[in-house]
């Protein structure tokens, strides 16, 4: 059995008809595996899926929390005390790919696993950071990769383990990451209260240790097991006397496809123009003559809504008549139509209310619909690699974006102009999504075995 499972498409030459037969004939003996797919196991997977998401998210947009009490205990600058939450905001995607080599050569238990150690390891340190240096180091970039391992594996877990609920599983993991913030951050300010800044950062290890626990759920299932058996065949076969070379070329011609492409700066602007909404928006609401309660309330709406919005996507990629390219596109072009809109209103509390409820159900959408949009464009065992290509620039994007709106602002700029750019980033963003139908793999005859596997897999 060579190759990937487009190598077992008819109308190939008729050389190869006999190595066809054999192939499809070992491939439907081994599809037979599969059958637990959707049942027993898949299920407590998704509960760990979405634990260890709740975590992620509380690690990660509680980034504000932390920031505020990495300057309490430091006193150092704004400016460099916020490079420990950018980073770790950032690298989350960015490690998108390390997390992808991972699972490709070990698993996504492992992947998992290492999430937590490296939780545990960076706030421990930030216990005995001696200043706020150190600190980026242990609580901004050790979270940040922990944070990136977790996510991606968490992801490509769902993959592995649903097939005809993979959509739903999908959207019910990531609503976690809305739920994680809006769970924890009462507990994170309560710590912080009673056990000071040292203290917190024990809680938030011991927290965190949590992931490692979820991790050790992550049990291969036989689809995650028959992919890395395919693809150490196809690294083998690639080039025996050059393999390191043979495996690249095979993950680039089967990763960076134009379509991947166009999906990887359509994350990067969607990346770098939310992340500029939410680094601003706090203090956009205060400048409008509210109070710093009143824009606390509304991230913490946003939390409650990504939950639902999260989960709703989930349940509309799996409707077969529904095009996940276009549902897409559409939840992104909401987002940014809301975010050109919203500075009009945002001298009214009604106004606020408004944009923070269209951000929270539709943002989340951009995520959620990673995975399926991938998998339409590549094979399964190449899903793990497109996710973490694709995740890295949205690293990238959270970098930039960010950076942009501080030298906007430090040159006379306003809020308004950074929520106007914001929302043409994320129009951008919308556009390169539907750019991608235009490479919509075509249907092809394949023996019915593979077909079943192979397709259901990518986006009806």
């Amino acid at each position: 059995m060579r190759g990937s499972y487009t190598v077992y498409t008819i109308g190939q030459d008729d050389s190869n008809d006999n190595n066809n037969d054999s192939n499809a004939a070992k491939l439907n003996k081994d599809l037979k595996e599969f059958k637990h797919l959707d049942t027993g196991w898949s299920y407590m997977l998704l509960f760990a899926s979405f634990g260890t998401c709740c975590l992620i998210g509380a690690n990660n947009y509680g980034t504000g929390i932390i920031h505020k009490i990495l300057l309490e205990r430091y006193n150092e600058s704004v400016v460099l005390t916020s490079w420990s939450g950018s980073l770790q905001l950032a690298l989350m995607c960015l490690s998108a790919p390390l997390s992808s080599a991972v699972i490709d050569k070990y698993s996504c238990r492992m992947s998992v696993i290492l999430s937590g150690i490296l939780f545990v390891c960076g706030y421990w340190a930030t216990t005995f950071a001696p200043n706020m240096k150190v600190a980026i180091l242990t609580c901004g970039v050790s979270a940040g990769i922990a944070a990136g391992l977790g996510y991606t594996a968490s992801i490509v877990a769902i993959g592995f383990n649903f097939r005809k609920r993979k959509h739903i599983a999908l959207g019910i993991t990531l609503s976690g990451m809305g739920a994680g913030i809006f769970a924890f951050a009462p507990l994170m300010d309560l710590a912080h209260s009673h056990y000071g800044p040292t203290g917190f950062f024990i809680v938030m290890a011991t927290i965190s240790a949590n992931v490692i626990t979820f991790g050790t759920l992550y049990f291969p299932s036989s689809l995650e097991i028959y992919t890395h058996k395919q693809r150490d065949i196809d690294s083998e076969s690639a080039n025996k006397d050059k393999q390191l070379v043979g495996i690249l070329k095979m993950y680039s011609q089967s990763v960076v496809k134009k379509p991947i492409v166009l999906l990887s700066i359509a994350m990067f602007a969607f990346c770098g123009g939310t992340d500029l909404i939410f680094l601003n928006l706090p203090t956009f609401v205060v400048s409008k003559g509210f109070t710093s309660i009143q824009a606390a309330l509304f991230v913490s709406l946003n939390g409650i809504l990504s939950v639902v919005g999260r989960f709703i996507t989930g349940l509309l990629a799996s409707f077969k008549k529904v095009n996940v390219i276009w549902l897409y596109s559409g939840c992104l072009s909401i987002v940014a139509v809301a975010t050109v809109i919203y500075p009009f209103i945002a001298n009214y509390f009604i106004g606020h209310i408004l944009f923070n409820l269209i951000l929270g159900i539709f943002f989340g959408s951009g995520y959620v619909l990673v995975s399926p949009m991938c998998s339409y464009f590549v094979d399964i065992q190449f899903s793990s690699a497109a996710i973490g290509f694709v995740l890295f620039f949205g690293g990238a994007g959270s970098l930039v974006g960010p950076m942009f709106a501080g030298v906007l602002l430090d040159n006379s700029g306003t809020y308004d102009q950074c929520l106007y750019s914001a929302g043409c980033l994320v129009f951008t963003a919308s556009v390169l999504g539907i750019f991608t139908s235009c490479y919509r793999r075509k249907e092809r005859q394949t023996f019915n075995e593979a077909d079943s596997v192979c397709l259901s897999y990518c986006p009806k």
